[in-house]
Formats: C-alpha cells, structure tokens, sequence
C-alpha cells in the first residue's frame, strides 16, 4: 500500500499529524449525509450542485461539501471511452452498505443516478468499483423488473437504506400498476431480498403520510418519498417531496422531526433528493477542486483547497492513476484514495516544495507549472488529492485533463 509516510518525514510534518482515528461511535446521531435535487448555496459552498454530496454535522452552522461533482467524475471514469471522464447524472438516492464498512467513506455508499445516462440506470443500485476508477451493479433494474412484472409505469429508484447484508429498503419515484404486490405508489417503502430475488411492501404511502402528519400537524400531501435512512436502532427515518416547506427536513417513524430543514443552513430554496444518516462521527472534510478541467504543458495549473482547518497546513500530491479503494488507516477523508504511481515514475509527489497555510477560512490554493516535457503525455487526466495536516484529512481526487 502506497503511503504518505516518505513525503510527511521529508517535509517534518509527521509530528504534526493527530495520533488519533477520524472515526468514532456517533452519540448524537446527528450526523448526515445529503444530497439536493437542484443545485444550491452553502454558507461555505457559494456552489452546492444536484450531484454533490453534503455532510450536516451538528457541530457545525450548516451543511458543507464533502463529495464534489468534480470527483464523482474522477470515481464514475470514462465509462464512454472518448478521453473525458463522465459524472453522475443526478443523485436521487444514498445508503451505506454494510459490507464494507472498512472501505474508503465513497467506496461505502451505495446510490441511484437522477436519470439513465451511458450505461447507468436510473432503476439500478450502484456502487464504486473496489479495485479503481469506475462503477458496479449491485442490483440491477432489470432483476426489481422481472419480479414486480408492472403493467404501467417506470422503475426508477428515488430512495435507499441498507439495514441488513440482505434486505435493502427502497422507494421508487413513480407509481406502478399492475405488480405483483399490487398497484404501488411513489411513497412506498419497499424492501429487497438478495437471497430470494424478492420484494414486499414495508409502509404505504398512507402510512409514511400518518408519520409526517404526526410530526407537522400539517396534513398536507407529501407527494413522494425522497431519500431513507436508519436511526441507531434501525428506526426507518426519511424525507418527502411535500409540503414545501418540509422538503429538506428529515422524519421518523416515531412521527417526529430529526432534523428540521433551517438545520441544513441552505441560502435558497432547496429540496432533498438523498439522505444517509452516518453510523458514526466525521472529522469535517476538505475538498479539492481545480481552477480548470484541461492544461496544456508549460500553463500554470491551479488546485483550490477549502474546509480545511482554518490556519493549518495543507499538503497537495498528484498522480497519473487512482488506485483501488483500500483502509485507509490514519488517514481519513471522504472518499480519499491513494493515487498510484506516475510514469515519473515517483508514487506522489508534492505539488509544493513547502505546505501551505490555510486562511481564516480553512480555503488555500496551489499554482505550479505543468514541465514543458513529454512527461505528461496529451489526453491522460492527472490526478490530484490535498491533505490537511492538522486533522490527517485527505480529500477526494479531482482531476484535470493533459493537452
């Protein structure tokens, strides 16, 4: 396993490093993960997009960034072959496998697209590819098709929890008529056995309806389903598409609030389209982006940092491939990965001769010249992740295009 151990003594920043996991039992439960069905803004995001995922922590005044856009293209690959690494389509649904509870936060998730796009369905439930860049099947809308046998209507996951190894929980965003469990609706929660290639009808509509009255006192219809989850027991909690004013809280089958939608800290309108309640507590996470997805040899290449910890150090390091996802010790972050070695051939190297600090805002940047040399052939993508030192956080990678 490649590590950042050579590089940290190199530069003296081993001490600095916090001999502590990033991870811990959740006691508040307050934590989650979200996702909105349009983009939005963050106090600390001006640009949240449809596809990014959020991380509430309840220590924090709002909701930040923890999965960019510009990463999902770097774990989704270039699943059409042309040179340019493809995205998400949307995200409509969010759960944690149980599985792989060792794995990389990214690599934990399972999830929906908003809509079918390249060879991902909108009705299938998706994961990222263990030994690289790309993404798997982990049910197919074909097998939820060959059992239900509808008559009408489309299967398009809009809602996942995972909560044992052989039953996944699922809503789907339109209604179906003539299946064999009888006409559904969009507020159905559902559930899928792996071992029987099955489904049964967990909550009606009506019944989701009755939970969300009790906890408004609204009576309003809540027109879909949009995301579920678990509490520490298990306890179904999700959210809805109605009344508007509702749409980014979370509910739970106790007939309460979880989490009220102010919580969230959104500067517009904004609705849910995911939720994933975090098992357990989670350092806030740094996210990279670039200042372009091309560069051409011999231009100045630019890497922003930002949610890091304001005033502390901030490493960035690059490679020409993404390895597999592997435990990632005392290095945390969502959706870190460590990137394999370039055809330098070093395995990561520092973007800067000297760390960087972090201002008041936790945002710092890096600019370096790209060599004017065959090093970086035309059309391959180099990868680039930041670390920051002080909470042994690593972002996700992003990427930016060799022309």
């Amino acid at each position: 396993m490649i590590t950042l151990l050579p590089i940290l003594l190199a530069a003296g920043l081993f001490q600095a490093l916090p001999p502590v996991p990033n991870l811990a039992p959740s006691v508040g439960g307050h934590d989650f993960l979200g996702s909105t069905t349009l983009d939005c803004r963050l106090p600390h995001d001006p640009v949240s997009t449809a596809s990014a995922v959020l991380h509430l922590d309840s220590s924090l005044d709002a909701a930040q960034v923890i999965l960019s856009q510009e990463a999902w293209r770097v774990f989704g690959g270039d699943r059409d072959q042309d040179g340019i690494l493809d995205g998400l389509p949307g995200l409509d649904a969010l759960c944690f496998i149980p599985e792989r509870s060792t794995l990389p936060l990214a690599h934990r998730l399972a999830f929906s697209v908003e809509r079918s796009e390249l060879s991902l369905l909108d009705g299938d439930v998706l994961a990222l590819n263990l030994s690289g860049a790309g993404v798997e099947v982990l049910l197919a809308e074909a097998d939820l098709k060959s059992f239900l046998q509808q008559s009408s209507g489309y299967i398009d996951i809009d809602a996942l929890a995972w909560p044992e190894a052989d039953e996944l929980w699922f809503s789907l965003r339109d209604n179906l008529k003539g299946t064999t469990l009888g006409d559904l609706s969009d507020g159905d929660v559902l559930a899928w056995s792996f071992s029987t290639s099955s489904c049964r009808l967990l909550w009606s509509e009506s019944d989701i309806q009755s939970m969300v009255d009790a906890a408004t006192g609204l009576n309003q219809s809540i027109g879909d389903v949009t995301g579920l989850t678990l509490d520490a027991q298990k306890r179904l909690l999700f959210s809805v598409q109605s009344p508007s004013t509702k749409d980014a809280s979370v509910f739970s089958e106790l007939g309460q609030v979880v989490v009220a939608e102010a919580e969230w800290g959104f500067l517009q309108s904004a609705e849910l389209s995911a939720i994933a309640r975090l098992p357990f507590a989670l350092d806030p996470t740094p996210v990279a982006s670039m200042g372009s997805p091309t560069i051409k040899m011999g231009y100045p290449v630019m890497i922003r940092i930002r949610n890091a910890t304001p005033g502390g150090l901030v490493m960035g390091f690059n490679g020409l491939q993404i390895g597999p996802a592997v435990a990632m010790g005392r290095y945390g972050g969502f959706g870190a990965v460590y990137l394999l070695p370039d055809l330098a051939p070093h395995t990561i190297r520092p973007l800067h001769l000297h760390p960087t600090v972090a201002d008041n805002s936790g945002s710092a940047s890096f600019s370096w010249v790209l060599p004017s040399v065959s090093l970086y052939p035309s059309g391959v993508h180099l990868y680039v992740q930041g670390l920051d030192v002080e909470t042994s956080q690593i972002t996700a990678p992003v990427s930016v295009r060799v022309e």
